[in-house]
C-alpha cells in the first residue's frame, strides 16, 4: 500500500549519511595484503578462533615458520605456556576496550624452541560490532 495515502501517516522522516568519504578511504583487501608483507615490523593477525590468518615475510625470518606452516594453526604455538594467561589477558583487554594494547615486552618463541624479546601492540579488528580478530605487531625490545 502507498502510505502517502494513509490518513493516519502525517509525517515522514528521511535520513541518511553520505559515507562517500569513508568508502573512498577503505583500502581493498589486496592493496592490505600489500601493506602487510612490506611491513618493516613483524605483523601477523589472528582470527576470533585465535588461528592465524596473515603473516608477513618479517615474521617469517623472525619467528622461523613460512606461511605455508603456520596459517591456520592456534595463535598459541608462539608462546610460551608460562606466560600465556598473561598474553591472553591483553588479548581480551584489546578487545573489550575496542583500542590497542601496548606495547609491552613479550617473549615469544621461535620455531626452533628459543625466545626472542620482543615489544607487542595488539590491535583488535571489529566487524560490524563483534570480534573479528586482532593483529600483532612486534618489534625489537626498546632499550
Amino acid at each position: 500500500t502507498d502510505m502517502l495515502d494513509d490518513p493516519n501517516v502525517h509525517a515522514f522522516v528521511h535520513n541518511y549519511s553520505d559515507i562517500t568519504a569513508r568508502k573512498e578511504a577503505e583500502i581493498t583487501p589486496l592493496e592490505f595484503a600489500a601493506l602487510i608483507e612490506h611491513e618493516p615490523f613483524v605483523l601477523f593477525s589472528e582470527d576470533a578462533c585465535e588461528r592465524i590468518q596473515s603473516w608477513n615475510s618479517r615474521a617469517e625470518r623472525s619467528f622461523g615458520y613460512s606461511a605455508g606452516e603456520i596459517i591456520g594453526q592456534h595463535a598459541w604455538i608462539l608462546v610460551p605456556a608460562d606466560i600465556r594467561q598473561k598474553e591472553g589477558g591483553a588479548r581480551t583487554l584489546a578487545i573489550q576496550s575496542g583500542t590497542a594494547a601496548g606495547p609491552s615486552p613479550t617473549v615469544p618463541l621461535h620455531k626452533n624452541g628459543s625466545c626472542m624479546a620482543l615489544d607487542l601492540t595488539l590491535i583488535p579488528m571489529i566487524k560490524d560490532g563483534s570480534e573479528a580478530g586482532v593483529i600483532h605487531f612486534l618489534k625489537q625490545r626498546s632499550q
